[in-house]
């Protein structure tokens, strides 16, 4: 072999180790874009970022791969000053969106800021019901001496698909760990670079009182005025389940109220037949011109008319309740 030769393979081996490096340079530069992109069409940048502040927490993400975190960080007590001022309210209120929606308005504020007590929204998306929230009330042990429930597909026995997720032996920890981490980047690169964040729909809880606000774009409508007929049996389905349920509360029968927070399809001659089967304080006010923004939770005008008027109606024996008669 010449010395030439020699040179050349020398050198060889060199620029194939070059080519190696710059082919995974390019690969690895590919692979984090391609997730950089599927996070921002799929993941939680679909979302804005602008509800969080120092008060709220990032409830749910309509996008894809993100979706709904609130059930997981109640269950598993990530959030954990939102779990503890939960437990330690004066008064829990319990049920689904609409209950959310509807008592998140400076009424509900202002009517606890009057007697000088505490408050806490406790609802959860996905029509939730006893099935999550009985379970979930006996993990966190809550002091609270009243409790207002809005009846609304409440009392049964069928968890929501993410309450079955959540509670499943083989449960969702490690992806409410996950949804949690991807809110501190979200929270901080959204202000950042706007446009690197979508308008996807989502929902903030306040961590001191558990109201939600709602970020993105959403119709509004007017209620229709469809009123469900009162139904027997399905009456006494829920009177069942709400026994069940009223016995492992730890205050007495008179300082639970159930309410019917108003939406597109009506049905509170149930929810009052319910009540009045069950011994319980019903609420639900009829008021005109209410509007839901998204065909289904009232919007924050509505809510606050509604909140106001239930007030009103349950305030009094409320007020009793909170100032330690029923415990």
């Amino acid at each position: 072999m010449s010395g030439g030769d020699a040179h050349v393979n020398s050198i060889a081996p060199r620029g194939q180790r070059a080519g190696g490096w710059l082919y995974a340079f390019m690969l690895a530069l590919f692979l984090l874009g391609a997730f950089a992109l599927h996070v921002k069409r799929e993941g939680i940048f679909m979302c804005p970022g602008n509800g969080y502040g120092n008060e709220f927490f990032l409830a749910n993400c309509t996008a894809a791969d993100y979706g709904e975190f609130d059930h997981g960080a109640f269950w598993f007590g990530v959030e954990r000053a939102a779990t503890a001022n939960a437990a330690r309210a004066d008064a829990l209120f319990l049920g689904n969106s609409r209950l959310q929606y509807g008592f998140s308005a400076p009424a509900t504020n202002a009517w606890f800021a009057q007697a000088d007590r505490s408050f806490y929204l406790l609802g959860f998306a996905y029509d939730e019901s006893m099935a999550f929230t009985g379970p979930l009330l006996k993990r966190m042990a809550p002091r609270a001496r009243a409790y207002v429930i809005n009846v609304d597909g409440f009392f049964t026995d069928q968890a929501s698909l993410p309450a079955q997720e959540i509670m499943a032996p083989q449960g969702g920890l490690s992806r409410t760990l996950i949804k949690w981490a991807w809110q501190g980047p979200h929270r901080t690169l959204c202000p950042l670079a706007p446009r690197v964040c979508e308008v996807a729909p989502a929902t903030y809880r306040r961590i001191d009182n558990g109201q939600w606000t709602f970020s993105g774009a959403a119709p509004y409508y007017n209620i229709p005025r469809e009123i469900v007929p009162l139904d027997p049996a399905a009456v006494e389905s829920a009177r069942v389940h709400a026994e069940q349920f009223l016995a492992a509360l730890p205050v007495d029968r008179s300082c639970v109220f159930f309410v019917y927070v108003w939406t597109g399809r009506n049905e509170s001659a149930n929810a009052e037949a319910l009540a009045h089967a069950t011994g319980v304080q019903f609420s639900s006010p009829v008021i005109e011109g209410l509007q839901v923004f998204d065909g289904s939770h009232l919007d924050r005008p509505s809510a606050e008319r509604f909140s106001r008027a239930v007030f009103a109606d349950i305030g009094p024996n409320l007020q009793q309740c909170l100032a330690g008669r029923g415990e």
